[in-house]
């Protein structure tokens, strides 16, 4: 005998869900071709793609030209191992030193008589300037340059009036740039402190280097009258009343 499942107690009948339909096209929202989303939107895809072709031809134009060089990658198999970089070791670079001692003073006043000749100047000047190089240029304990200015920029700044003005005019000045030293700052703050040694002859010789720097050593001298050590106060003012 066959029962309804309605009939039997506790039997409950399972009713059948609907099915959940995807969206229809009909709920889509619609867009319009000719709108002006629409027509930016295609208009920015056009020019994306102009862009990326002037690019593509302006670097195959640079590889013809050999601007841009050409790597061929060969294609990996599947086995094979990316193979590490070759390390090349690069030898030192070697500086080459003059080995030629410097010259001595003869031998630099030598070559300046040679060059004062080269410029049309006689024996007497010749002379004169040798002398006073021999004077000022050579100082062992700093760097000292010394150079010719040239003959135009004289006549700038040191015009030259004669009357009658004579036919040949040479004019030759050697500047001696003293107190050219990078150190020489280092150098005046170690003759400063030496001026409060305790050995007098040491003060003496710190005062006598400090009087021949003159104007260069003129600001550390002034800030050295604000020492604590009186020695170092009383001689830098007896200095720089010397230097003024």
């Amino acid at each position: 005998k066959l029962a309804s499942v309605d009939l039997i107690p506790g039997a409950k009948k399972a009713e059948p869900k609907p099915e959940d339909k995807p969206a229809t096209a009909a709920n889509a929202k619609k867009v319009d071709p000719l709108s002006d989303e629409s027509l930016t939107k295609k208009n920015k895809e056009e020019q994306a793609k102009e862009k990326a072709k002037e690019l593509a031809a302006l670097g195959t134009k640079l590889k013809e030209l050999g601007a841009l060089p050409s790597v061929d990658v060969p294609a990996a198999k599947a086995g094979d191992k990316a193979a590490e970089p070759a390390v090349q070791t690069m030898p030192p670079v070697s500086v080459p030193y003059k080995n030629a001692s410097p010259l001595s003073k003869a031998q630099a006043l030598a070559e300046w008589d040679k060059q004062l000749v080269a410029l049309g100047l006689g024996t007497p000047e010749v002379t004169h300037v040798l002398k006073i190089l021999g004077q000022h240029a050579f100082r062992e304990d700093q760097a000292t340059v010394v150079y010719c200015m040239d003959e135009s920029y004289l006549d700038k700044i040191l015009p030259l009036e004669i009357t009658p003005f004579p036919d040949v005019v040479r004019r030759t000045a050697i500047v001696i740039l003293l107190d050219a030293d990078p150190a020489l700052l280092k150098r005046i703050d170690q003759l400063i402190v030496q001026l409060g040694d305790a050995n007098w002859q040491k003060r003496n010789e710190a005062q006598q280097k400090l009087e021949e720097y003159g104007k260069a050593a003129q600001v550390q001298l002034q800030n050295a009258t604000k020492n604590k050590d009186l020695e170092i106060v009383f001689r830098a003012e007896k200095i720089l009343a010397k230097i003024k």
